[in-house]
């Protein structure tokens, strides 16, 4: 993949996180490391609306956040993407949305029973607590959080979700999973039913599968 395919997915992935109702209109951030340039990446620009950017909104930025490239400034949150991308050489792309059903479990840091096997893996996702929007508190709070090798999501307490990918299809499928699982939740909650959790052999069994696939 060269660069020129990357603003192209980012371009189309932001659209379709943003029909899926993952990402507001302006709110919600992705990017991907940059296959041409060292030590770089390709993240969404700031306040742009989000169902229908086009690879040349995208902005390149280093890793210290300077901008290399685009004709829009980067999101707000360029400094965890950047900081991830430093500590965590596994990773190559990120998204950070403001889904419903994740942004509620961040609130009040609710339990993820491991119901599932999707559960099983957003259940390990860390929860940090409420730093202002675009901040170095919360950048600093990101990267300690996500920045070790397993952590593939983080919730943000009153904010919503970061996850992390290989790709930004990766990265994208995370953030959709965390998404239904927890409306799955959500909804046996509603009907009053409590979900039997797997066995202990099972969980022992998937997270080895986890481990293999990530």
């Amino acid at each position: 993949m060269n660069d020129a395919e990357i603003k192209r997915q980012l371009a189309d992935i932001s659209e379709e996180l943003y029909h899926n109702g993952v990402v507001t209109a302006t709110g919600g951030n992705l990017s991907v490391r940059s296959c041409e340039r060292e030590c770089a990446l390709w993240i969404t620009p700031s306040a742009l609306f989000k169902g229908n950017l086009t690879p040349g909104d995208m902005t390149l930025i280093d890793l210290d956040g300077k901008v290399l490239a685009g004709k829009y400034p980067p999101s707000i949150e360029f400094a965890f993407h950047a900081g991830l991308m430093r500590s965590r050489p596994d990773v190559n792309a990120i998204v950070h949305s403001h889904p419903v059903y994740a942004t509620v479990w961040g609130l009040g840091d609710l339990d993820i029973p491991p119901i599932t096997y999707d559960a099983l893996i957003v259940g390990s996702f860390p929860y940090i607590p409420w730093h202002m929007v675009g901040s170095l508190e919360l950048a600093s709070a990101v990267i300690d959080s996500a920045g070790r090798d397993g952590i593939w999501g983080v919730f943000m307490r009153n904010h919503g979700l970061v996850t992390l990918g290989r790709d930004l299809r990766q990265a994208a499928d995370n953030t959709l999973m965390t998404e239904h699982t927890l409306k799955i939740l959500h909804l046996a909650h509603q009907m009053s039913i409590k979900p039997d959790e797997l066995d202990d052999d099972s969980i022992e069994e998937l997270k080895h599968l986890a481990e293999t696939r990530t």
